[in-house]
């Protein structure tokens, strides 16, 4: 019984592993089938792929551009004015492109523009251009050339606002000096120039100014020479002196002309002394030859401007004692000029001064003088001791007493304060000396002499000292003798507006 197990056991075993070894053989012809058919697979793959590779459609053109249609319209322009030039491009490729087109002026890029276009797309482009220079000009768009013609544009008639009627020639002369020192002003060379020249005057006409004193410069070497020149860089050419007379004249204020001499070698001396040293009737003879030959030209000008009064001379005490030539002098004038005539004196002087000195007064029409009293010793006075030192001083008597001596119009041809601390001492010496600046004490000096001379019957007017044919000077910071931009304007306003 034991043997027929062990037989059986046997068997089972022997089928066993024969039933393990017919799965194991058919599992792997399994498998290499299904390594047959991938390689199958893979190798239609490969040919597929080999198909559409051969099949490929051919590359698209590349971005291609052409530039027709150039247009210069207008194509006359005037200088400075504006056209436009276009030009049409076109992309002729089939993929998008970048282009940069050019404008040249005649071979010079003035302008660069780029453009993106699609395949096939188009675009017009245009610039705009202006030019300068009168002629033509040859424009130039990547190839494409045509012409610009630009011309001058004819003249613009200049509207010129209506003149302010002037005042009657007998009113109160609310005047001031206006004057050019300074040659060299922008934009060119010359005294009383535009644009400084306008913009002043039309400040001074704003204070309501209804005269000034316009100053003409001419040199003489020293007190000993006895010849004058008036072709110096100092001299205002008679175009421009005319210039500013029209002007002032549209803007309603009247013009004393004022011819005056500078000395240009003589550091020691100033003008007041020539003659002084002259010791024969030579010297006397042959300065006064010239200086009405001088004089005579500017007495010629004036006729001719229309100026409204004429200065025969200016603060010359050292030769107005010679009463036949200055006769003569104011008969040539009056030969050549048909206007009011005056001489522009100073008040001082030994042992009187040159005003009171003067024989010849009624030769001319107004009696003139210049008025550069001391009025205190202080620093600080206050307008109250300004106004009782014009009175105390004898100042306001002593104008009145020449006034009625020589029974003519009278008029201050020079008064005037620096602003600068104790202006009100020796005023005409002030710009000589150093000072802070002191607005308020220049103000109060125009205060206490207005509230003193307003409404003088013997007083024909006051020409105030001085106002400047440029912008720039004046101002808070200034400590000059001009009033614009600091409290003596507005004093000077407050009568001149409107009294």
């Amino acid at each position: 019984m034991d043997e027929i197990k062990s037989y059986t056991i046997a068997l089972l075993l022997i089928l066993i592993t024969l039933l393990v070894f017919s799965l194991s053989s058919c599992f792997s012809s399994t498998s290499e089938d299904k390594e047959t058919i991938m390689d199958e697979k893979n190798t239609v793959t490969e040919d597929v792929v080999e198909e559409e590779v051969s099949e490929k459609q051919p590359e698209l053109k590349p971005a291609e551009f052409k530039v027709e249609s150039l247009d210069v319209s207008p194509d006359e322009i005037v200088t400075y004015e504006k056209c436009t030039v276009s030009v049409d491009v076109t992309n002729i490729g089939e993929v998008e492109g970048v282009y940069n087109i050019n404008l040249c002026l005649n071979d010079e890029v003035v302008e660069t523009k780029q453009v993106t276009l699609d395949g096939g797309a188009s675009e017009t482009v245009s610039f705009t251009v202006s030019e300068s220079q009168p002629g033509t000009h040859t424009v130039d768009v990547s190839g494409l050339t045509d012409t610009l013609l630009v011309k001058v544009p004819p003249p613009v008639p200049v509207v010129k606002p209506p003149p302010t009627p002037l005042s009657p020639l007998d009113a109160f002369m609310k005047g001031m000096a206006f004057c050019d020192w300074n040659p060299y002003d922008e934009p060119s060379f010359g005294y009383y120039r535009p644009p400084g020249t306008d913009k002043s005057l039309q400040n001074l006409a704003d204070t309501g100014v209804n005269w000034i004193s316009l100053l003409v410069r001419v040199n003489q070497e020293t007190i000993r020479s006895t010849t004058i020149s008036s072709n110096s860089s100092v001299t205002v050419k008679d175009s421009d002196l005319l210039r500013v007379v029209n002007l002032a004249h549209d803007m309603g204020i009247r013009v004393a002309l004022v011819p005056c001499i500078q000395l240009t070698n003589d550091p020691d001396h100033w003008w007041g002394e020539i003659g002084t040293s002259f010791s024969n009737e030579t010297q006397w003879h042959e300065w006064f030859t010239a200086y009405r030959e001088f004089i005579n030209h500017y007495a010629t000008f004036a006729q001719e401007a229309k100026v409204d009064l004429f200065y025969v001379g200016s603060e010359l005490p050292g030769v107005t004692h010679r009463e036949d030539d200055w006769r003569r002098v104011v008969q040539e004038v009056r030969e050549r000029y048909s206007g009011l005539i005056s001489y522009d004196s100073v008040h001082w002087g030994r042992p009187q001064g040159e005003c009171a000195r003067i024989k010849w007064w009624d030769a001319v029409d107004y009696v003139a003088t210049d008025v550069w009293y001391t009025l205190t010793n202080k620093n600080d006075p206050t307008l109250e001791e300004l106004k009782v030192a014009w009175i105390q001083k004898g100042y306001l008597a002593e104008l009145e007493s020449l006034a009625n001596k020589f029974n003519k119009p009278f008029i201050i041809s020079e008064i005037g304060y620096d602003s600068k601390d104790k202006t009100n001492f020796e005023p005409g010496l002030a710009w000589l000396r150093e000072g802070s600046v002191d607005l308020q004490e220049q103000a109060d000096c125009y205060q206490a002499a207005l509230e003193t001379l307003w409404g003088q019957p013997w007083l024909k007017g006051i020409f105030w000292w001085q106002w400047f044919a440029e912008t720039y000077t004046g101002g808070p910071n200034d400590n000059g003798g001009t009033p614009w931009g600091k409290p003596a304007e507005e004093v000077l306003k407050k009568y001149y507006l409107s009294k």
